[in-house]
């Protein structure tokens, strides 16, 4: 076998090996606090890491910059159906709140091209949403952010961080974003009279 060949299968395997060691494992307590199913609203207070990121056009940001908005963190992937289901949804949550959502969609695509192809194949009106000044497309090819920081291992997995950098919400998997129970989620005016708490 090849050396290369040998690598990405003990990778693989190891990557199983790990992912069927962590779901035995019973959940923490903050990771239950931490995950959103259904019709639940944990009001969390735990500060969400600061990280740096690169956006699609090179520009190098860190989370902390966000301070003061409703940020979406978003983990997705082009390959990944789910991901490509909710995101036009995203898009227009993040269009409907322009001053106050920030959709920071982080892509674990192993290139930037693989994500332009992505874009210039969406419907017309999700393009120019994709524009929008409060929609940053953030790459993560080593999933440094996405598994190192966050621990997210299945995508898609969003976490919605009050604008004093708590997150408030993990949603692990895909939802309706136009749910009105989902917009309870990113409701500007409770998460704002949290952040005064």
């Amino acid at each position: 076998m090849k050396p290369k060949l040998l690598i990405v299968f003990l990778l693989v395997l190891l990557s199983v090996a790990t992912e069927i060691f962590m779901s035995s494992q019973p959940p923490t307590a903050e990771t239950k606090r931490m995950e959103t199913r259904n019709n639940e609203k944990p009001a969390l207070k735990v500060q969400a890491p600061d990280f740096t990121f690169k956006t699609l056009e090179g520009k190098t940001r860190d989370l902390s910059e966000l301070k003061g908005k409703t940020v979406i963190l978003n983990f997705w992937a082009t390959w990944c159906p789910p991901c490509i289901k909710e995101f036009p949804e995203l898009l227009e949550l993040a269009a409907k709140y322009p001053g106050e959502i920030v959709l920071l969609a982080v892509s674990v695509d192993e290139s930037p091209e693989q994500i332009d192809r992505f874009i210039e194949r969406l419907p017309g009106p999700s393009i120019k949403m994709v524009g929008l000044p409060n929609v940053l497309i953030a790459t993560d090819p080593d999933k440094k952010i996405a598994q190192d920081v966050f621990g997210t291992v299945k995508y898609p997995e969003t976490f919605i961080i009050g604008p004093d950098l708590a997150i408030r919400h993990k949603i692990t998997g895909v939802i309706d974003w136009k749910s009105q129970t989902v917009q309870s989620l990113t409701d500007m005016q409770t998460i704002r009279s949290e952040s005064a708490d």
